[in-house]
């Protein structure tokens, strides 16, 4: 997309420690499927801005970076996917295990680490003006969005006249934070959840502007205020190995096609087919970084004309 911003998308993220485990499967007597374990880069946001980069979209990211060694291995991975980064240096780096079941199913362990919402804001400031950000979009997840970092954040965002996409991160997050939801969603542009997700916000009777609801291979419905106006389906369905990471990669696709300028039906529906392309190639691999699918996410991005 030609503009005049120096990004099209900056991300508050933590680069995660990832490992994604798939155990050996018997198949039948004496055949089975050999077990795998990858390890590599996380974080959803910085999964989003990977899979950008990936695309063809300029990206960058105040990103929260552990001083241990898990830290400076997703640094090395950051950086070598083509997102601009600003670290902001913490103690020590999350690590998440995911276990992939069968062809499409995942659950998600987790280690404590330092993330995005823990930074102090004069940090995040102080990364944010070592980018000279003008983006067009900026990104953060719902955890990062109540904390005075994501605030900070939102807040330097909105002075270049970026718009704020959202992940709301899980239906945990968004029950956990029903009492204030509304109030902080005044700042959001263009929220991304799956269905449970959206369940939650209407148990919390949260309604927004402009909603992307994913619903797996059914595709995405485009909602305002809690009105579906279009489903989206998923063109051309494909190979499953791994779900890791398929929201993050269809946000990707979205915040790279989408002009905020523009967020007429047909303009927000291309959007949302470049999403769906972005997070078919990824859930065809083990985890959620780009690694050897980057060829064939270019190659998608050119023909969104990014």
């Amino acid at each position: 997309m030609s503009t005049p911003d120096n990004y099209q998308l900056v991300g508050l993220a933590t680069a995660v420690s990832a490992v994604v485990v798939r155990p050996a499967e018997k198949v039948v007597i004496d055949a089975a499927i050999p077990g795998e374990v990858r390890v590599g880069r996380g974080g959803m946001v910085c999964n989003t801005l990977a899979v950008a980069s990936a695309l063809g979209a300029r990206v960058g990211g105040v990103i929260a970076s552990g001083s241990d060694a898990a830290g400076a291995a997703a640094r090395e991975t950051v950086v070598r996917e083509g997102v601009n980064a600003s670290f902001v240096t913490t103690r020590q780096t999350p690590v998440t295990v995911t276990i992939v079941e069968g062809m499409t199913r995942s659950s998600i362990m987790g280690s404590d680490g330092e993330r995005e919402a823990d930074l102090d804001p004069e940090a995040v400031e102080a990364a944010w003006n070592a980018l000279a950000a003008r983006p067009v979009w900026v990104m953060l997840t719902l955890p990062a969005l109540e904390s005075p970092a994501g605030q900070r954040f939102v807040s330097l965002a909105q002075r270049t006249g970026a718009r704020v996409a959202l992940t709301l991160s899980s239906a945990g997050h968004v029950r956990a934070r029903a009492w204030r939801l509304q109030a902080l969603m005044v700042a959001v542009d263009l929220v991304f959840g799956n269905a449970d997700e959206y369940a939650a916000l209407l148990e919390a009777d949260v309604e927004v502007p402009l909603m992307l609801t994913t619903v797996g291979e059914r595709g995405a419905h485009v909602m305002q205020y809690g009105e579906v106006l279009t489903r989206v389906p998923v063109e051309t369905p494909g190979l499953v190995r791994d779900t890791t990471g398929a929201g993050d990669a269809f946000a990707a696709g979205v915040l790279s096609a989408l002009d905020p300028q523009d967020l007429s039906l047909p303009a927000i529906e291309h959007a949302v087919q470049v999403g769906h392309r972005a997070a078919s190639v990824i859930i065809a691999n083990m985890g959620a970084e780009p690694g050897e699918a980057a060829t064939v996410l270019r190659e998608i991005g050119r023909d969104a004309g990014l």
